[in-house]
């Protein structure tokens, strides 16, 4: 299926004053909530009740801050999203912002279906697959973005030259099972640590 065939799903997300950093556009931490907000709409679209009913989890995010975000009370962001590939227990989704004809940021980001019994990956059903195929376009090898920027979202002073380069001979990178369950692991620690702590305080 080619992007063109695919049916893109648009999240137009308002941004907030609450959004930016001192540097006065939008943090790029809040770029990544806003992703997962998008990811969220596409996978509730139509309220289907058997398509992930228990969740998901996230297993890696990358993205490329292209441009500055600033705040802009009226005019809300859209997230344009697609499947770029169906995995036995993972997805992986593709997010694209543009504004004024300028690409903001682009992401990928690895989702793993979710048991609720044990916490961890399950595979995924029939009716997921189909919901997830319905947004399914194939990811050309050489525009994947790189991981994620740990600095400021201004994404124009990060050299397109090495940018392009960097995109043309960086390996694409297998995910094994193996790679979800120690996610999946680590983010259920996490999960555990923080629940013990909350608990621990509201006993004090």
């Amino acid at each position: 299926m080619t992007k063109s065939a695919a049916i893109p799903h648009t999240f137009w997300c308002m941004t907030r004053w609450g959004d930016l950093d001192a540097l006065g556009h939008v943090n790029n931490i809040k770029v990544i909530q806003y992703i997962q907000e998008a990811i969220f709409d596409l996978i509730r679209e139509g309220e289907q009740d058997d398509v992930f009913p228990d969740g998901y989890m996230i297993a890696r995010h990358e993205v490329d801050y292209r441009r500055q975000l600033h705040h802009r009370a009226d005019q809300p962001l859209p997230l344009q999203i697609w499947v770029t590939a169906i995995g036995t227990n993972s997805y992986t989704v593709r997010t694209e912002t543009r504004r004024a004809g300028e690409t903001v940021f682009e992401a990928r980001t690895v989702c793993v279906a979710r048991d609720h019994r044990t916490g961890m990956s399950r595979p995924l059903t029939e009716a997921e697959r189909a919901h997830l195929t319905r947004h399914q376009v194939v990811e050309p090898a050489s525009h994947s973005p790189h991981r994620v920027n740990s600095g400021s979202n201004s994404g124009s002073n990060a050299g397109p030259a090495r940018q392009k380069e960097h995109a043309a001979t960086r390996p694409r990178r297998q995910y094994s099972r193996s790679d979800i369950t120690g996610a999946v692991a680590t983010m259920r620690k996490g999960w555990q640590l923080w629940k013990s702590v909350a608990l621990s305080r509201l006993s004090a």
